[in-house]
């Protein structure tokens, strides 16, 4: 009884060993199957294998880095060499103008004189005329219509010479903000080309508005029936001069106006270019 035990007991134990290495090798091969999945999936990589894409070295980043460098410098040179032609053009054209701003205040000074000379004889030849109106009444109103018109001549001239003042000064503001940008590096030859501009027209408006001061609107005295039609014609007159005036007050004011907005822009367009050149830079 006790040797059939033993003997079962042996067998358990031959059975027990026997499953335990059928169960090893199955997982085993498991892992060898795996193994070669894996492989087949994603194929080694040999360490001594160098990749695809060599990394920058330092010394080619710094080559790019100067490469890029004198591309901006010579670029810089080029857009230095052409401001300094521009503004030997600039030069050329405000010497230019001021020449003829000499001739227009020498031509002005000869005009003046010679309205001047022609208001003196014809106020004499007016002052006579009018003593030989018979109705003292139409004589003060002649003369209170002479004294009028002149009147109205110095206001209206005192206030076009007020204006050009203002617009001088204003002027004066937009001509400071196109030199800083200069002196900054931008292109401004076109605003200081249309400054010089705008000089000259105030200088001309100016010239005008001297001479017609210097106007006296004399009141032809031919005979009492026309008298009205004469003091009309006083008025008509200087309404007209000064229409002409205004015109050109109105042309001044549209290039001051564009003056503005082209200075809005090349500043706008200077800040973009310059933060375009440092992104460059930086790259």
């Amino acid at each position: 009884m006790k040797k059939n035990k033993y003997i079962f007991l042996i067998g358990f134990l031959i059975l027990l060993i026997f499953s335990s290495y059928l169960l090893s090798s199955n997982l085993l091969a498991q892992e060898n199957n795996q193994e070669d999945i894996n492989t087949a999936v994603s194929p080694s990589i040999n360490k001594n294998q160098r990749p695809l894409i060599p990394p920058i070295k330092k010394d080619v980043i710094e080559e790019r880095r100067e490469a890029q460098q004198d591309k901006q410098a010579q670029k810089q040179e080029q857009i230095e060499q052409m401001r300094q032609q521009k503004q030997e053009q600039i030069e050329r054209m405000r010497e230019e103008k001021q020449k003829r701003l000499e001739e227009l205040k020498q031509k002005r000074q000869e005009q003046m004189q010679q309205i001047r000379e022609d208001k003196q004889a014809k106020m004499e030849e007016f002052r006579q005329k009018l003593q030989q109106i018979k109705d003292e009444r139409k004589q003060q109103i002649v003369e209170r219509v002479s004294n009028r018109v002149a009147e109205l001549n110095d206001r209206h001239a005192e206030t076009v010479f007020n204006w050009v003042e203002k617009i001088s000064d204003f002027l004066a503001k937009l001509e400071g903000i196109v030199n800083r940008l200069a002196e900054n590096g931008a292109d401004v030859v076109n605003l200081q080309t249309q400054i010089l501009t705008i000089k000259e027209n105030l200088e001309s408006l100016k010239s005008d508005v001297e001479i017609q001061r210097e106007k006296e609107y004399i009141i032809e005295i031919n005979d009492e029936q026309t008298l009205g039609l004469s003091l009309s014609k006083a008025y008509s007159q200087l309404r007209a001069d000064y229409a002409q005036l205004r015109s050109k007050i109105s042309e001044i004011k549209a290039s001051i106006r564009n003056l503005a907005v082209n200075i809005r822009q090349t500043a706008e367009s200077f800040r973009l270019q310059n933060n375009q050149d440092q992104n460059n830079a930086i790259e």
